[in-house]
């Protein structure tokens, strides 16, 4: 093929173009890998062995890569990739569609990468950090859209009390969202007025907190007169974020108030966190 040839030009050549590349540069090789008689195959692999090496990146062979996303029928999906390449290729799909996501490498969300509804995000992101697949994030991170927390310290009182109930044969628990950002603290109790006390008296403080037993939440912030109000759109983050946790963590088998029918309602009856289904 000669130089005034004229080749038909990939999708990759025309961002590359866009990018600067100089493709007088790149007619001027292949005219000459035409001409060439000998070892052009070896001489083109080992140029483009080179090219390839230079555009990939420190994480380039990294496997520890993911993408958590919520997708229709409101079920999360987990897709894991190979290298970083192939997971932002997804997220910025994933992106496009309109879905809810985060990207994960080695227990981070990678480089703040969420996107979608801010309360779907929070949910993903608790789930998984119940699961032990990532930190908090940008929930965590002072100035992202997506912060939910604020820092300042825990307000524990673990004081005991005296009740005359009778222990249960199944504990109960009440998880609180902590006020420094670190996540949650677990209570338990083995009574039900002990349980339902230390409940009223968080929501009365204005925290965030769930009651479980028995794996059902039985109990959450601004639920009638014992939760209190729901609170602004934070409070409503944070208990999303709560109950994402409880999930992960395999503590509740129901979402409670964020089921269809709930009063926060982002998912449906059939939620499954370990979906494979495909979109």
């Amino acid at each position: 093929m000669g130089a005034n040839e004229s080749r038909p030009v990939k999708k990759g050549w025309k961002h590359a173009k866009a990018e600067g590349l100089d493709m007088d540069l790149v007619e001027e090789v292949m005219d000459n890998l035409d001409a060439k008689e000998d070892g052009i195959g070896d001489a083109a692999n080992e140029a483009l062995r080179g090219i390839l090496a230079g555009l990939k990146d420190d994480d380039g062979d990294d496997p520890d890569f993911a993408v958590l996303k919520i997708v229709r029928d409101d079920k999360v999906k987990v897709e894991e990739y190979s290298n970083k390449a192939k997971a932002k290729k997804a997220f910025k799909k994933a992106k496009k569609k309109g879905c809810s996501a985060v990207m994960v490498k080695g227990g981070t969300i990678y480089d703040g990468q969420c996107t979608g509804d801010r309360q779907k995000v929070t949910f993903i992101i608790g789930m998984a950090f119940g699961k032990g697949w990532c930190d908090l994030g940008p929930l965590n991170d002072e100035g992202s859209d997506y912060c939910i927390f604020e820092p300042g310290d825990d307000d524990e009182d673990d004081e005991d009390d005296d009740d005359d109930d009778d222990d249960d044969d199944d504990a109960w628990h009440m998880l609180i969202g902590t006020r420094d950002g670190t996540g949650v603290v677990d209570k338990e109790y083995p009574k039900k007025k002990q349980a339902k006390k230390k409940f009223k008296k968080k929501c009365k403080k204005g925290m965030q907190a769930i009651l479980i037993k028995g794996g059902r939440i039985k109990g959450f912030s601004g639920d009638g007169d014992e939760g209190g109000d729901l609170g602004g759109e934070d409070a409503v983050m944070r208990l999303t974020f709560l109950i994402g946790v409880a999930y992960g963590r395999g503590s509740i088998e129901d979402l409670g108030p964020l089921e269809d029918d709930g009063p926060l309602a982002i998912l449906e009856d059939d939620f499954d966190a370990d979906s494979s289904d495909d979109e």
